[in-house]
Order: structure tokens, then sequence, then C-alpha cells
């Protein structure tokens, strides 16, 4: 943080005596035993040292000349200590050459400041204190659990499951093992029933490197569940080059003070420091993504917080970076060899590939990145090889552009060998807080293939939203009409109509939500049919919808985790996964641009089945973000931990208000007025609605009408939904 500086000499005395003050300011003249004796109140760079007994005098010009009793100063301000005399038997001393002395005749006020460079110099070197590892710091264990079934229509001759899974296995994880086996459950829509144990095991190298031992298991997720698949192998997931040295960060002390440093929100180290100035060294940062080094700074002024931001400006890898997965085995009959890889060559470039090899197919893809401030771009090979569609080479190359509310994109396929299969795609987005317009061209090299589509989303106020889509292109055409009310802010709906070479459609969605953890859903389409939902997050994961048809479908899945002497609930187990801690309920986020995960109560999401070797993109889902929730930064991307749990604390990233509805003592609601507060001024809609920080603490203010002839006293309560004019005293 930036810090106030005096003006020189000059200006300073100038502006005293401007401001009538009859202060001096400036360094102390020489001084003499025969200057009179004062009793004055007396700081020194801001730390009161009490009332004491000193000689000074001043001029007609303001020059100062102070003599004070040396037990004045502590040991680490003795840079302030200029000659010494002794008057009357007393020692006593005289501010050295630099000290500024101000002196206020009126307040009886003597202060004594010195920059804290000038007292002197301490490095904290925190080379032993390395952030925190991709290894977990306490060992966990757990239960996992879960169940998927899907039903049809009854037939005339019973009941029909169209499929059906379930498992129940247990994990643990240590410092540098971790274990998972369950046994797996499922019956296809054929009626055919299969049960299968399965299991992961795996053992940390260090730091940088996983080796895992798979049977009917992915060794890239977190644990099975309901994946199903008969690899059984060995496979391995590295990382190296992400550590890295913050720079340099030296911090003024202008007295004795307490200080904690801490990095992304984690306490690194408490020291006590004395005054001068404090040169932080040394301090680790081990994975990629967004950092910040904050110090807590407390000394007799207060507390106080300074932080240096050492986000990485890198879309991609860092420079020397380096993430790698392989795996080998067989899988339905066959042997398998797969891995990829990426490499940070500079701050801008990464590049990356990756292959797969069976008997009857093998791949290879190869590309180079490049970012620059706002750009990014890519050009990358596809190679393909079949034992029944033989060879095929195709050359990528990718664009995106952001700037302010706008983001564009192209992307151009090239296959080698028929260049009329190729195809160029372009997109556009424009989004502000009111408007999200997101538009699309695709075009064939052939000419017989091609797509025009757009959508327009507008939030009219505080309660209705709408929708406008379209698309043609050579497979025909299609417009679309939605509209959203928000009734409350547990109640929601919507309906559109669409319509199309397809042919005419509609539908109409009630969402209720009564609490963060439980929502139900009612859907009316045409031609009829009706289907009921009810999802519960919190510290489980679990559905149910059934139609009119007859269908239904449940899923649940669940952890117990013993972790720390603590019994947890939570959806998954954590041996390998992000924790996206934002503070709010229901947040729908994106990983790596497809898959949808929804914050519980807390704000949490725990993001368990992860891809090895690669970053990790996760992303708001603006399309769906409530009008009670604003964001800074959209997007993040990180590196998922080899083993154990890695935390993203994205709560100081939104910003979440609420609805209240405001009315006059005679209850008739305040329509069109306006509530002003210390937090600002709020407009309240026609139904005398509108949105307010949400606030631990209550919010007093005044309530206006816009005619300025009624005006009240209004305390919102926390968490209060309506508030209303206070009786007068």
């Amino acid at each position: 943080m930036k810090r106030w500086r005096c003006p020189e000499r000059p200006r300073r005395l100038a502006l005293t005596l401007a401001l009538g003050l009859g202060a001096g300011l400036g360094g102390a003249r020489a001084a003499t035993c025969d200057l009179p004796e004062q009793l004055l109140s007396v700081s020194v760079n801001g730390s009161s040292r009490g009332v004491q007994v000193l000689r000074l005098r001043q001029d007609d010009a303001g020059e100062v000349q102070v003599l004070l009793p040396e037990d004045l100063l502590r040991p680490s301000e003795q840079a302030l200590l200029g000659e010494r005399l002794t008057c009357d038997g007393q020692p006593l001393f005289a501010p050295a050459p630099g000290v500024r002395v101000r002196f206020n005749p009126g307040e009886q006020q003597l202060s004594l400041s010195l920059p804290a460079r000038q007292l002197g110099g301490h490095d904290l070197d925190l080379d032993r204190l390395r952030a925190q590892s991709e290894l977990p710091a306490q060992p966990s264990w757990g239960v996992a659990f879960g169940g998927n079934l899907n039903t049809e229509a009854p037939q005339w001759n019973g009941f029909s499951v169209r499929a059906a899974q379930a498992y129940l296995g247990v994990g643990g994880v240590t410092r540098q093992f971790s274990v998972y086996g369950d046994m797996f459950v499922g019956r296809d829509s054929q009626g055919a029933w299969r049960s299968e144990p399965r299991a992961v095991l795996r053992y940390a190298l260090g730091p940088g490197a996983v080796v895992s031992a798979v049977w009917n298991a992915d060794p890239g997720l977190n644990t099975p569940e309901f994946n199903e698949t008969d690899f059984r192998g060995l496979s391995i997931e590295g990382q190296a080059g992400f550590r890295r040295r913050a720079p340099e960060w030296v911090l003024d002390l202008p007295l004795d003070a307490e200080v904690t440093v801490l990095l992304d929100g984690v306490p690194v180290t408490t020291r006590s420091v004395s005054a001068g100035s404090l040169n932080i060294r040394n301090v680790w940062i081990d994975k990629v993504g967004t950092h910040t080094l904050k110090a807590v700074i407390s000394d007799d002024n207060g507390v106080r917080d300074e932080v240096l931001d050492l986000t990485q400006e890198t879309f991609g890898l860092p420079r020397g970076a380096l993430v790698y997965a392989a795996r080998a085995g067989t899988q339905r009959g066959q042997w398998l060899v797969s891995g990829r890889a990426a490499y940070g060559l500079s701050r801008n470039v990464t590049v990356q590939g990756s292959a797969s090899l069976t008997p009857d197919l093998q791949t290879a893809n190869f590309g180079v990145e490049y970012s620059q401030g706002t750009w990014n771009t890519d050009l990358g090979l596809q190679y393909r090889r079949s034992s029944v569609l033989g060879s095929q080479l195709n050359v990528l190359g990718r664009v995106r552009f952001d700037r302010g509310n706008w983001q564009l994109g192209g992307l151009v396929v090239v296959p080698t060998q028929s260049f009329a299969d190729g195809s160029l795609s372009l997109n556009a987005i424009y989004h502000v807080r009111d408007w999200f317009v997101n538009t699309s061209y695709t075009q064939g090299f052939s000419g017989n293939q091609w797509a025009l589509a757009a959508n327009v989303n507008h939030t009219f106020n505080n309660r209705l939203s709408g929708a406008i889509s379209g698309g043609v292109g050579s497979g025909g055409w299609q417009v679309g009409v939605q509209l959203g009310y928000l009734v409350n802010p547990r109640l929601q709906t919507s309906a559109g109509a669409i319509a199309g070479s397809a042919g005419l459609g509609g539908a109409l969605n009630v969402l209720y939500t009564p609490s963060p953890a439980h929502t139900f859903g009612v859907e009316v389409a045409t031609p009829f049919s009706a289907a009921l939902r009810y999802r519960y997050t919190r510290a489980v994961e679990a559905q149910f919808d059934v139609r009119t048809d007859g269908s239904a479908q449940a899923y649940a899945r669940g952890a117990v985790n013993f972790s720390g002497g603590l019994v947890r609930l939570q959806p998954a187990l954590a041996q390998r996964a992000i924790l996206i801690r934002t503070g709010v309920p229901n947040l729908q986020l994106l990983v790596n641009g497809q898959q949808q995960v929804v914050t519980d109560g807390a704000g949490d999401a725990l993001i368990a089945n992860l891809p090895g070797g690669q970053l990790v993109e996760i992303a708001v889902n603006l399309n769906v973000l409530p009008l009670t929730v604003s964001v800074q930064v959209e997007r993040e991307r990180l590196m998922p931990p080899l083993l154990g749990l890695s935390t993203l604390d994205w709560r100081q990233n939104f910003k979440v208000s609420r609805w209240v509805q405001f009315s006059w003592e005679d209850g008739k609601l305040a329509a069109g007025a306006d509530f002003v507060s210390s937090q600002g001024t709020f407009p309240l809609d026609d139904e005398g609605n509108s949105l307010l920080p949400a606030s631990a603490a209550p919010i007093a203010g005044t309530l206006r009408s816009q005619d300025g002839q009624r005006s009240c006293l209004v305390r919102v309560a926390a968490g209060a939904e309506k508030a209303s004019c206070q009786p007068a005293p």
C-alpha cells in the first residue's frame, strides 16, 4: 500500500501558518540547557509516550529547539538520538538530523518522526518455511456410497428397470499413500446383472509425482463412483517447475510490531520485529493461479494489512513448468498405452501433446499455445489411424480475444486428406450487467454445411428477464423466446416457446428453493408431458425425477470422512480433489467449460474427479448467475493436486446482495422510493423492493420518497426480507 509522505519543509511551514495552528514543523536546531522546561504530550512515529517534562523553545520563524529525556526512546529507535547533554544532572538528547519535529502549542503536543527505512533494516528469510505442499497434512479415511436407478414406464407385464448402479467402498489417504476399494453392482437394460470389485492404489514418489495401480477403474479419477470401465494397469502422473520464488517485499515498520505473513490466506509465520524496514524474502509458491502475500502488522497504532499481488500473468503454464500423465494396461480385452504432457516454454508459450495406442486405433495430438495480454492463440495437429477408416491428419487453429465486455473467438479445422471436410467457426460474446449476447457462425469448406446462431439475454428489472434465440443453416431454422420471472427470492418461474423447421414446442418451469439445500422443480412441456424434480445438495447429493409417462430416476452419492478426529458427511471422498470456496450457495460452476458443479449451502463445491496431467479451468456459469450475485473474475485455471486436497478460496471474488421490501409506517409499500444508508443509495422498484448488500450486521438508513414529501428512519435487520419505518421518538 502506498504511504502518505510529508512534503518538503517550506511547504509544510507555509501550510502550518496558513492553517493558523501556530505549530513548528521541521528538523530541530542545536539545543542548549538554557531552554525552558515544558510539560507536553509526546509521540514518536505516532506512538504515544505520555506526558513528559522536556526543554523546548520555538522562535518567531517556527524553528524548534528541544531536549528530551533519553528513556523516551525504545532500543529500536536509537536512530532518532542526536546530541546528548546533561542538564541539572538529567541526561537529555536532541533529535538527530533528519528527524521531523512537530510542535503544536495549542494542543500542547510534540511529535517526532523518522522514515522507517532510516531506523535500520531487518531480514525475514522464509526459505525454510515452504508454501503448502501438494501432499495432505494429515491422514483421512472414509466410506463412499452411491446408487442410481432409471426406470421406464410400467408395462402390462410389470415394472421395467432401464438401468441400475450401486457401489459401496472404503478409501483412505496418508502423506504418501492413497487406497480405495469398492464393490460395484450394475444392471443394464437387457436385464443382465453384474458385480465386480474395483481398486485404486496410489503412491507419492514426492510432491511432484504419483504412481497408481488400478483394477476396473480410471486412474485419472478420484474414485470410480458410477464410471464403468474395465481398465487394469499402471499409471503415473507428475508435475515440476511450478515452484517459484516470490519477489522480495520491503515493509516499513515505524514502530516495533508483530508481523504475521500469510500466503493465499494461510498463515506462514508470525514474528516480533523491531522498528525499521523489513525485507521479506524467499517466499516459495508451488501452484499456478492467483496468489496474494499478506502481512498483518500489529503495533501501538493498531492493526493494518499490507498486500502484495503475486498472480502470474500467464494463460497457460508458467515458464519451465511441466505436467504429464501416462498409463499402460488392458481395456476391453486389448492392450492400451496412452499419455499426455504440457510444458511452459515461456510465460506466453505452452507446448502440449498426447497419444493413445491400441491394436485397432492410434491417435496423437500436438499443439502450441501462445498468449499475450488479451490474446490467446494455439495451433495444433491431430492424427488418427484406425483399422477401419485408415489414417487422417487435421490441422487446427484457434484464437480468442478478450477485452472489456467482449470475447471474440475463431476455430479452423483443415483435414489434409480431404479439404472439403474442413470447417471454420466464429464466435462473439458481449456481456454487461443487463445484457448477454452470444453469436456464432460455422461454415463447412464444401459449402453445403453452414449454420448461423444468436442468443440474446436481457434483464429488464429486478424480477423480469428474457431471452431470444434463433438459428438458421443448411439443416433448417429455429427461433425461440423465453421469459423468466422471480416471484420472490425462493420462487422463480420461466416459460418458453420454440418454432422451427422441426415443428413447434413450449415449456413452463417452476423452481422452488425453500432453503439452499433443497430444490423442487416442475416442468410442463408440449406435446403434453410433465416432470417433478427434487434435488438435495448439502452433505450428500441426491436427486429424484418422475415423469407423467411413468419413467423415473433416483440418484444419490456421498461419503463419510474421518479426518483430524472429526467425522464429516460429504458428497465424495477427498482423496484427490479441489475445494472451491465461494461463499455463495447454489452457485453453478463449469469445469473445463462442460461439467456443471453446484455449490452447497455454505457456498463450497468439492470437485473430485479431475483429469491428471493438465490444468483445470473453473468458471462461473454467467448464463444462470443470480441477479443477487456479482463477480469480479469469472474464471481461474488451476493445477489439480496429485494427491490430497487443494483449496481455491474465491470468497472475495463475489459480492452477494439480498432482496428487501420496504414499507411506510402505515404499511403501504414504499414504491419508487430511495433507501439512503452509509453503504450507498438504493432505489426501490414499484413494489418497494431493492437489492441490498448481504450483511451480517443491521443496516440503518433513511427511506425517502421521490417527491421528498415523506421520509423516515429504517433499520434493516441482518437477513431480513422486509423493513418498515421506525416509530418516531
